[in-house]
């Protein structure tokens, strides 16, 4: 059974630098920063650097690990301790300050699971239309006038046919009543 951690990062940098995790796990770079856990950032975000998607690893496990902010020539250790876990719940959060030996690590309790979605009835369903003019545009409407309404191509000299040769096969009320008929 795997666990999902994610990673929150606080660290100041220079703007050509790069923040990564490394430590003893191979999704960790097995300590070798070249291979280490990429973090990110943007413009709302810096100083916080994240992963953008967690990193599995087997549940129960001991991880130990560090921070490194790396450029192209240099890469700068945290001054501190390994710091070291146990990666225990399906999901956590690891939040720590570049160089601060503390670490706060936040389980993440599954919701979807816990919640029981209700039932959706066919005949309380949502209707969908489109409508073609002389440009395409989609419409989403509860409305039955709406929805009865045929769609037809204006341009009668595409290339494909238009919509109203194929709605003549079957008029759109018989069209209505077969629909409603396989709903029940």
């Amino acid at each position: 059974m795997n666990t999902q951690v994610f990673f929150r990062i606080y660290c100041k940098t220079q703007f050509y630098q790069r923040v990564k995790v490394v430590g003893n796990k191979p999704q960790l770079g097995n300590w070798n920063p070249t291979y280490g856990l990429q973090l990110l950032t943007n413009e709302s975000m810096y100083p916080l650097w994240f992963t953008d998607y967690p990193l599995e690893l087997p549940a129960y496990s001991k991880l130990e690990f560090k921070v490194v902010i790396i450029d192209d020539q240099n890469c700068i250790w945290e001054c501190c301790p390994n710091r070291e876990m146990n990666v225990q719940s399906l999901k956590q959060i690891v939040i720590v300050n570049y160089d601060n030996p503390s670490i706060q690590i936040l389980g993440i309790k599954s919701l979807v699971s816990e919640v029981e979605f209700p039932q959706i009835e066919q005949n309380h369903a949502r209707k969908v239309s489109i409508q073609l003019q002389d440009y395409m545009s989609y419409t989403d409407s509860d409305s039955e006038e709406q929805n009865s309404k045929k769609s037809e191509l204006t341009n009668d000299n595409s290339l494909f046919p238009s919509i109203k040769s194929f709605n003549s096969c079957i008029p759109p009320i018989e069209d209505l009543e077969q629909d409603q008929a396989e709903m029940d």
